[in-house]
């Protein structure tokens, strides 16, 4: 009987799966609005020139943005329908703006040590693990068929199935730290709920039935706290589901219809709310404990719960599913405990049959991001850089492929608990600029012209006479010449002129190295006074690594990629004609912003430009637009819009690969919740009669 019940679970599940599937693709495939995916910037001597120079596959959004500078500069992107590609912000920063390569190195280093606590903490769990593994214990037979859905090419082409390294005792921790520190945010969370069911066992019969008179050991009180810490956030989701459920007005006596189509009404949220947490609900409220129930114990006021209260509870937990509690969740622990070997039978055989490609535990990871060289953090992530376990890391978009796999894992996780507390057996569940050299104006102000040359302590033969001009200044031009020419001929002194004319071409050649001497010197003068005054461009960072906050106030980093140019090198959109460089730079993370359409891009010379634009092209750390023309002589604003969509990127890819899930189990949270309105919410009648007795 529980066989055919067991099966009939699964059955609904993988065909609510499949049409959720067929529904999403066609959304997909009718999808027809385009975005920003990528981004380049093109310069040359024209407009219609640096159009031409854009790669293939690549649009002009913009004019010239190198207004008064010589060259012209656009910006030039590639579209994409899938949403999961759009970039959602666009920033600049200017070369003397706030960012620090330092300080970076020293958040890497950080998040690094972070990792390693994170595996000391969880390694007791791995150990666990890997002994039930040995040992055939169903559990961590699916845990490992699960963590089998992700490779990790560090371990080779061959032998790299995370479940395998997982289990390896050669695996070190120094790699298991990397994996933690390097994997997608999602395939972290895959791990660390496989963990939890790999050292599932059933805990509560003995926190149950634990004698009065139970010793324990020192470091039970510290274990009490961890699960204590863990009960707010529980109590808050079982709250949410007990609101659904008070909120229905549906007496004892309401009919599975009325039920399924109170459920139908809910919001997709509370629908989910009621997936995720009715069998655990449920099945601690049909749970005599003492005086009450398990949901009363678990309910009670924490201000007057006392640790040691929680000392059975600690005692029957192992070490490994304490290190996994605040990780797995304490919903998520209960729902394994609440499983027998039937389920895990099942669920490791839907798990072998499945054909789902494997993903790379890196799959979407930006893995240079680890590399400190050429990442820089802005002034406002300095102002926060500091390692707490309330910050959150952007590490680049993941394929449906990885989604797919880690909502496969949560959603096995999840029907642990769901199908499990239909076998219960009193519960149910629900479910550089250059400079121009003006010689002539030089040359008159060094005194070429008004003055000539002058020529010091000179002495010769003037006539019959000896002349001596001494520290007179004899002015060399060309009338000068000719009067002392005229009286030599006067004078019919033919040897006079011949010394005259040696003169000449001494004075000549001395003039002529005068002009060489000048020269040089004033090119030298020049070409000091360019360099003491031309830019000294600094390196563009490659990355921008900046903050911002999600809603429930977490701290999370965002990386921005610096865009390049045609050439391949990272770009300056004043062409390197300003004083200092301005880089652009964009992030794809779903928390910097919305999707940006690649159809709505304006630019202008109004920083307030046109309403209807919700995205201005923005310095970092700044909402207002940015003037691209700021650093040049001539300030005239350039400034770019854009239009956003009001969906976010989690909305369509996290929907596509928690509904397109049809593997490991082959079942989905979403599903179960179906299975739970037929099977269980009718039973409210008789749960409450044995709740009563």
């Amino acid at each position: 009987m529980k066989r055919k019940l067991l099966m009939k679970v699964l059955a609904v599940a993988l065909g609510v799966t499949v049409s959720m599937t067929t529904a999403v693709h066609a959304l997909a495939d009718g999808a027809s609005t385009e975005y920003i995916s990528d981004m380049v910037v093109s310069t040359g001597s024209t407009l219609a020139a640096a159009k031409k120079k854009l790669p293939t596959g690549y649009t002009c959004i913009s004019d010239n943005v190198n207004k008064n500078n010589s060259g012209v500069v656009v910006i030039g992107v590639k579209k994409t329908k899938d949403v999961s590609k759009a970039i959602t912000d666009i920033a600049v920063m200017n070369m003397n703006g706030g960012y620090s390569f330092q300080e970076y190195e020293n958040v890497l280093k950080e998040y690094k040590d972070s990792a390693d606590t994170m595996v000391d903490t969880l390694y007791c769990a791995v150990t666990e693990f890997r002994e039930n593994y040995k040992n055939n214990k169903k559990p961590a037979l699916l845990a490992y068929e699960m963590l089998n859905r992700f490779t990790d090419e560090d371990f080779g082409d061959t032998n790299n199935k995370l479940g395998d390294i997982f289990v390896n005792e050669s695996t070190t921790k120094e790699q298991l730290s990397v994996i933690f520190m390097q994997a997608s945010t999602l395939a972290v969370s895959a791990i660390e709920s496989c963990l939890g069911i790999g050292c599932s066992s059933n805990w509560l019969d003995s926190f149950i039935n634990a004698p009065a008179n139970e010793s324990y050991g020192l470091d039970i009180d510290e274990k009490a706290q961890t699960i204590f810490g863990t009960m707010q956030a529980f109590q808050k989701e079982m709250q949410s589901y007990a609101d659904i459920l008070n909120a229905s007005n549906l007496g004892a006596d309401a009919t599975k219809e009325e039920w399924e189509a109170y459920y139908n009404s809910l919001t997709e949220e509370k629908q989910s709310i009621v997936t995720n947490y009715a069998s655990t609900y449920d099945c601690l409220r049909a749970t005599t404990y003492k005086n009450g129930t398990l949901l009363d114990f678990f309910m009670q006021d924490l201000k007057s719960l006392e640790n040691k209260s929680l000392y059975p509870m600690a005692k029957a937990m192992t070490d490994g599913q304490i290190a996994t509690l605040p990780y797995a969740s304490l919903c998520n622990t209960i729902q394994f405990a609440l499983a027998n070997d039937e389920v895990f039978d099942e669920l490791i055989k839907q798990s072998k049959e499945t054909t789902l490609e494997s993903a790379s535990v890196f799959d979407g990871v930006d893995r240079s991001i680890f590399n400190s060289d050429g990442i820089a953090l802005t002034n406002e992530a300095m102002r926060n850089a500091t390692s707490s376990s309330d910050t959150s890391w952007y590490k680049g978009n993941l394929s449906k492929k990885t989604e797919t796999i880690f909502y496969s894992i949560i959603g096995t996780a999840a029907t642990i608990g769901a199908v499990s507390a239909v076998l219960f057996a009193v519960s149910s569940a629900k479910v550089g600029a250059i400079v121009t050299m003006a010689y002539q104006s030089a040359f008159a102000n060094m005194g070429f012209v008004s003055t000539g040359i002058v020529v010091e302590s000179w002495t010769g033969v003037w006539g019959s006479e000896a002349v001596s001009i001494g520290e007179d200044i004899l002015t060399i031009n060309p009338m000068e010449i000719a009067a002392a020419r005229s009286e030599a001929i006067a004078e019919g002194a033919s040897t006079i002129w011949a010394k005259i004319a040696g003169v000449s071409k001494i004075v000549s050649a001395v003039a002529i190295a005068v002009v060489i001497i000048t020269v040089i010197i004033f090119l030298y003068k020049e070409y000091k006074a360019y360099n003491d005054n031309k830019p000294e461009y600094t390196v563009i960072p490659r990355i921008m690594v900046d903050q911002t906050y999600l809603s429930d106030g977490t701290r999370k980093y965002n990386y921005y990629y610096a865009v390049k140019d045609t050439t391949g090198e990272y770009a300056d959109l004043n062409n390197w004609k300003a004083y200092e460089w301005d880089a652009l730079y964009y992030t794809k993370d779903a928390s910097a912003g919305s999707p940006i359409l690649a159809s709505a891009v304006t630019q202008s010379t109004n920083v307030a430009g046109d309403s209807s634009y919700n995205l201005a092209l923005h310095g970092f750390g700044e909402k207002a637009a940015y003037n691209l023309n700021k650093n040049c002589t001539n300030k005239t604003g350039v400034y770019l819009f854009f239009k956003t969509t009001n969906s976010t990127l989690s909305g369509t890819a996290v929907s596509y690969g928690y509904y397109a899930v049809t593997a490991v189990a082959g079942i989905l949270v979403g599903a179960l919740g179906m299975f739970g309105l037929d099977k269980v919410l009718y039973k409210r009648k008789k749960r409450e009669e044995q709740t009563e007795a």
